[in-house]
């Protein structure tokens, strides 16, 4: 990934987890890093939720998602009502 990174340019969009494309083609940018990224990131959701809690999760968003695209926004906005209607504020 690292490799990559540094070829795109460690500044350059295409070294982000969600790349912008500004009209460019998909193909310009297509690599592994937003795909080893995203499983770092969700890796790291679930070092701090603890894995029961992340597949509890999953599930929730699968069966709230089904049959939809998905998209960041859905991903964080998802994630934000599950951890506000699965943990009290100490636990936060």
């Amino acid at each position: 990934m690292y490799t990559d990174m540094v070829n795109y340019g460690l500044n350059n969009s295409y070294s982000s987890l969600r790349p912008q494309m500004n009209g460019a083609s998909p193909d310009d940018a297509f690599s592994t890093i937003p795909y080893d990224k995203g499983f770092q990131f969700l890796t790291f959701l679930e070092d701090i939720i603890g894995e029961e809690k992340m597949q509890a999760f999953i599930r929730y968003y699968i069966n709230t998602h089904a049959q939809t695209s998905i998209t960041t926004e859905n991903l964080r906005f998802t994630w934000e009502m599950f951890i506000e209607d699965n943990f009290s504020d100490e636990e936060i």
